[in-house]
C-alpha cells in the first residue's frame, strides 16, 4: 500500500482490504480515499463500508464535503455511511440530499437516510420527493418506506389526482406510489392509466404492478393495447407480475408479434 505511483497495485491492494473486512485496515483505508488516483477513493470507500468501523465517518464526510467531485466516488462514500450506520452521519446525508448537484449522490444519499434508520430525517425525505429526476425520486420512496412513513403515501395520492400538478409531478407521484407500496392508492393509479400524458400512463401501470393487487389486472390488460409502446411494454411487465399462467398465455401472447421490439 506504501507505492501510491503504481494505481492497479493500489487499487487491487483497496478492493482486496475490503474483502477481508479487518478493522486493522481501517487507517489504510482512511489515508487512501485521498488518494489522486480517481477509482482509488471509490475502492477505499467502498471497503470502509464493508468493514463498518464508525472511526471511518467523519474522514469519509469531510472528503465528501470537501475532496473527490467525481459523482462514483461521492455516491459510494454516501453509501458507505449508511452502511456503516452511524447517526452522526445524517447531517451531512441530509446535506447532500439538499445541495449535491450529481442525481445518483442524491439518491445515494436517500438510501444511506433510510438505512440510519433516524425518523428526524421524514421531512426532508417528504421535500425531496419534489426532486427533478425520477431515480432520485423512486430511491427517496424507497427510504421513506424503509423508515415506515405514514405521510407521504396520501400526499402522492393526492399529487397524482391533482388538476393543478403538472404531468412531471403526477408521474413522480406514480413511481413514488409504487415504490412505497402505498395500496390505498391503487383507485388512483387506476384512474391515472388514463391521463392524457404517456409517460404518466407507463408510471401507473408500472406502480400498480409493484402493489400487486390483482383488481387492477383487468385496468392493465386493458393497456396491452396501447398506442403508446412504452405504455404497453409496462403492461406487459405488470401482467407478469399479478397474472396466473394462463391469463398471461391469453392476454400477453397475441403481443409476440408487436411492431415494437422492447414489447
Amino acid at each position: 500500500m506504501r507505492n501510491y505511483d503504481n494505481r492497479d497495485k493500489v487499487e487491487d491492494s483497496v478492493e482486496a482490504l475490503g474483502r477481508l473486512r479487518d478493522p486493522r485496515a481501517v487507517p489504510v483505508l482512511i489515508k487512501a480515499l485521498s488518494s489522486y488516483h480517481k477509482h482509488v477513493p471509490l475502492e477505499a470507500a467502498a471497503a470502509l463500508g464493508k468493514i463498518g468501523d464508525p472511526k471511518a465517518v467523519p474522514h469519509l464526510i469531510r472528503t465528501l464535503k470537501y475532496g473527490s467531485d467525481r459523482s462514483s466516488s461521492r455516491s459510494v462514500m454516501a453509501a458507505a455511511l449508511g452502511e456503516i450506520g452511524d447517526p452522526s452521519a445524517v447531517p451531512a446525508l441530509l446535506g447532500i440530499l439538499k445541495e449535491e448537484r450529481h442525481c445518483v449522490v442524491r439518491a445515494e444519499s436517500a438510501t444511506a437516510l433510510g438505512r440510519l434508520g433516524d425518523v428526524s430525517v421524514i421531512p426532508h425525505l417528504l421535500a425531496a420527493l419534489g426532486d427533478e429526476f425520477l431515480f432520485v425520486v423512486q430511491k427517496v420512496a424507497a427510504a421513506l418506506r424503509e423508515l415506515g412513513d405514514t405521510f407521504a403515501g396520501p400526499e402522492m395520492a393526492d399529487r397524482l389526482a391533482s388538476s393543478h400538478s403538472t404531468a412531471y409531478d403526477r408521474r413522480g407521484a406514480a413511481v413514488a406510489l409504487g415504490e412505497l407500496g402505498y395500496e390505498p392508492a391503487v383507485r388512483s393509479l387506476v384512474d391515472a392509466l388514463a391521463d392524457s400524458n404517456a409517460e404518466v400512463r407507463e408510471s401507473a401501470v408500472r406502480a400498480l404492478g409493484k402493489l400487486g393487487d390483482r383488481e387492477a389486472l383487468q385496468s392493465i390488460s386493458s393497456r396491452l393495447n396501447a398506442e403508446d409502446a412504452e405504455v404497453r411494454r409496462a403492461a406487459v411487465w405488470a401482467c407478469g407480475r399479478l397474472g396466473t399462467s394462463k391469463e398471461i398465455r391469453q392476454d400477453v401472447a397475441p403481443l409476440s408479434d408487436d411492431e415494437n421490439f422492447g414489447v
